[in-house]
């Protein structure tokens, strides 16, 4: 059987490069999320950010999942729900697959 010797190099190396083509992604993700995130007062584009090392990128508002994925409205005074709906309006997860097409 033939054996394969690895330079313990190539590991640290490999995973160094990951951690910044990881730490990469993230900025642009975050970076792009700004640019088509809706706008209304600019508080979630302003709160869209990655983290350090790369391995989240949020928007740091209240409000930043509603209007990701949508929401339901509800009557404030008995708390049911109205039928009425708030589309979604996404922007994290469109700048993820468009700066993931283009690395």
């Amino acid at each position: 059987m033939n054996q394969v010797n690895i330079d313990p190099q190539f590991y640290e190396r490999t995973s160094q490069l990951a951690a910044e083509l990881r730490v990469k992604f993230a900025n642009a993700v975050a970076r792009d999320a700004q640019r088509i995130a809706p706008v209304d007062t600019g508080l979630l584009k302003s709160e869209i950010h990655a983290n350090e090392d790369g391995s989240q990128v949020r928007a740091n508002t209240d409000y930043a999942a509603p209007v990701e994925f949508g929401h339901v409205i509800v009557d404030r005074e008995t708390g049911e729900d109205t039928g009425k709906r708030v589309p979604a309006q996404p922007y994290l997860r469109p700048a993820a697959y468009r700066v993931r097409g283009s690395l």
